[in-house]
């Protein structure tokens, strides 16, 4: 089933949630557009949208299920905590060949320290 948005994130959906993902991926070679036309042509944009949504569900998937702590909306059931020495760098996620490249960059700190929110 779908996630809903009262799920709580935790390593066993994130599991779950990557595994159909993949498994749906695999299959985007046997979508075909048969309308060739190049004008107001639907078919070829709704499969475009979806392989841009694809990978955009593949690399969001991967950098929650990288990140081991739980970050103001990232919230994650097995990390309940923030953890700033261990998680204070962006996660940068591209797809090569279409397989997750994980990269991190540095948060440059300006005007505000960084501090957990007090609700």
């Amino acid at each position: 089933r779908p996630p809903r948005s009262t799920d709580l994130y935790s390593s066993a959906s994130a599991d779950v949630y990557k595994r159909q993902i993949m498994d749906i991926s695999g299959s985007m070679p046997d979508i075909s557009v048969s309308d060739r036309s190049l004008i107001w042509n639907s078919d070829l944009v709704e499969a475009l949208e979806l392989d841009n949504l694809m990978g955009q569900a593949i690399v969001t998937l991967t950098s929650a299920d990288l990140r081991k702590e739980s970050r103001g909306a990232h919230a994650h059931e097995d990390f309940p905590d923030r953890d700033d020495e261990n998680w204070l760098k962006h996660i940068v996620v591209s797809q090569i060949e279409g397989k997750p490249k994980v990269d991190y960059d540095p948060v440059n700190i300006t005007k505000w320290q960084p501090q957990e929110r007090k609700y």
